[in-house]
């Protein structure tokens, strides 16, 4: 059993407990009564005195409205898409916390009834996916959430029914050989997070399950928190996936420290607690975010932003382009809530006596993740402009073929876009062989995922290899330079890139490419909304929503810029990206192999010359 071999694989891991870090069967049959998640058995004190805070009020609110609509749904039913149950288990989480949070704020029965029925209906499925284990994880979070809030409303029938399904079609299926136990991705915490919530509300029933279920967590945790977090905080599949994996751990966190009145430790990897601060350098001056990876266009924030604000004592995080979309969010009164939201958002109300009345007005300046990180990101970010830089490889977690890519923000304009994630079901369902990361991979043929779509050198049309990673050489306030050499071996010898932010908000990118083929085409491609025109000087400008942005070549060789509507390059499978065009600048590689050229981005509000 897992419990009594604790210390042991503590050991193998390199994990820092101490002796009395195992949490044992005994331990687990001393937990406070029902609820005890989150509150510690003293009932619903502090979600309810949080929802009488001005911001709790607001979000209480939308969390009334949202389990006002869905009463009148039908629960879920077991239905996969394609090959996961996860929209289903996404949905029932969803609902059970919007439902059961709003039966502890008003006390009103239809709520618990409505909840009831959902949490029924789903242990009666005849299970909830193991193939695909993120399933089981939301959907044993969502009855343990429900199981552990409404448990003095149901009958000792409805009890047993919940606790056995949340034991036999969620914890008991986690042992045995999973690659997520001792995963290095958003899975692990993901998985572990949920299964421990069961654990915790069903300790009562078998103490050795639970200890087991729990410690396993406690020994598996550190590793991902370390490839996620270390040094500096940066997560390596981009800020959508920051959202999903530290959502989770969070989750993690509060339900051991205040069930078990400990975090064991989990706070204290590296980086963790910076990891609020590069979430925050990963949105722009226009809030956008730097959607690298598989990430989302919208603004990231949730319950883990709110959590790590009150966690680690950080009120300068909470940043206007959050407390805007915090507000927005809870003001939104959708005709329809029938598909999971944000389904752990009203566990933040747990948070809330920690989130400052209002918005920091101190900007995130420049922020890197260090050399060391799993995929170091650098942040150059004044008045004006900001400019985000991704290394890595694309082999990585989420992968794209875009280590060295960047984007560019001056004047309130995003000029170089990243267009971040594809609808992963849908190109599964046509039979592309997306999780195939070789060289030859279909993944690589789509157009958001693959190197045409990417603000990146491209020597004769080729892509980038796979098994290379940009790494970053350098980086200071206003300076980063990535080597990108393993990602175009047999194509050059070296490629680097170097990007300087001036304070007048002018970006001077330097490119260095040596051992070129001579006579090969090479060109730099930058995808943007903006409408492009060539100066008689033989600089670009490109123009926007009012704004403008010239851009000057300096260097000894010939090159021309062409501007493609990126329709011409979709296939179709792909996700169509109407208004947005790749301009190149493409040149020949000379006799010796050397090119070397600087482009300054030189916004339309900076008067002076370059």
């Amino acid at each position: 059993m897992i419990a009594k071999t604790f210390l042991a694989v503590l050991a193998a891991t390199g994990a820092v407990w101490c002796a009395a870090a195992a949490v044992t069967a005994d331990r687990l049959r001393q937990l406070p009564p029902h609820p005890r998640l989150f509150d510690g058995g003293r009932g619903f004190e502090l979600l309810r005195r949080n929802a009488r805070l001005p911001q709790g009020r607001e979000l209480a609110t939308r969390i009334l409205y949202d389990a006002g609509k869905m009463c009148d749904y039908p629960p879920e039913q077991r239905k996969l898409t394609g090959r996961r149950l996860l929209e289903v288990s996404r949905n029932v989480l969803f609902r059970v916390n919007t439902l059961t949070t709003a039966w502890v704020l008003t006390g009103d029965r239809k709520f618990a009834d409505r909840a009831t029925a959902e949490l029924l209906a789903a242990a009666a499925f005849s299970d909830w996916n193991p193939a695909h284990f993120l399933d089981v994880a939301e959907m044993t979070l969502a009855l343990a959430l429900g199981y552990d809030r409404l448990y003095s409303e149901l009958t000792p029938e409805q009890r047993t029914v919940l606790a056995r399904a949340i034991r036999e079609k969620g914890l008991k299926p986690s042992l045995g050989k999973h690659w997520w136990v001792a995963g290095s991705n958003n899975w692990t915490q993901v998985c572990h997070a949920g299964l421990t919530a069961g654990a915790l509300v069903t300790a009562e029933d078998d103490p050795e399950l639970a200890a087991d279920i729990i410690n396993r967590a406690l020994v598996n945790l550190p590793r991902v928190m370390k490839k996620s977090y270390a040094p500096n905080g940066a997560y390596p599949e981009g800020p959508m996936y920051w959202s999903y994996g530290t959502e989770f751990n969070v989750l993690l966190l509060a339900l051991l420290e205040r069930t078990l009145g400990s975090d064991f430790g989990l706070a204290g990897q590296p980086g963790f607690a910076r990891t609020g601060a590069y979430l925050s350098a990963m949105h722009g001056n226009t809030g956008q975010p730097f959607s690298y990876a598989d990430a989302g266009s919208s603004p990231v924030f949730g319950y883990a932003n709110i959590f790590l604000i009150k966690y680690f004592h950080q009120p300068e995080l909470f940043s206007r382009t959050q407390s805007e979309q915090f507000l927005r969010r809870n003001a939104a009164r959708p005709e329809s809530v029938q598909f999971h939201g944000d389904r752990l958002l009203p566990l933040a109300l747990y948070e809330l006596d920690g989130l400052p009345e209002r918005p920091s007005d101190r900007s995130p300046g420049s922020y890197s993740s260090g050399k060391e990180a799993a995929v170091p990101v650098t942040v150059h970010r004044n008045r004006t402009s900001y400019v985000g830089i991704k290394g890595g490889s694309p082999s990585g977690p989420h992968g794209h073929m875009d280590g060295g890519s960047f984007i560019f923000e001056s004047d309130g304009v995003r000029w170089f876009h990243d267009l971040g994630a594809e609808d992963y079901t849908r190109l599964e369902q046509r039979g592309l062989d997306l999780w195939n990361m070789s060289q030859n991979s279909d993944r690589w043929t789509v157009f958001r995922l693959g190197i045409q779509s990417h603000n990146l050198p491209v020597i004769d049309r080729q892509r980038q290899q796979v098994k290379g990673s940009a790494r970053l050489r350098s980086c200071n306030d206003q300076v980063s330079e990535f080597d990108l050499s393993t990602l175009y071996r047999g194509q050059a010898d070296t490629v680097r890139r170097r990007w300087q932010l001036e304070d007048s908000g002018r970006l001077r990118l330097r490119e260095q490419l040596t051992g070129l083929k001579p006579g090969v085409p090479v060109e730099f491609q930058f995808l943007t909304r903006a409408r492009p025109t060539v100066n008689a000087d033989g600089s670009l400008k490109l123009e926007e929503a009012g704004r403008s942005l010239r851009i000057d070549v300096a260097g000894t060789l010939p090159y021309r810029w062409d501007s493609v509507e990126t329709r011409e390059l979709e296939q179709e499978f792909d996700r169509p990206n109407p208004g947005f065009r790749l301009l190149r600048l493409q040149l020949s590689a000379p006799a010796d192999g050397k090119l070397e050229l600087t482009l300054t981005l030189t916004p339309g509000t900076v008067r002076s010359t370059p």
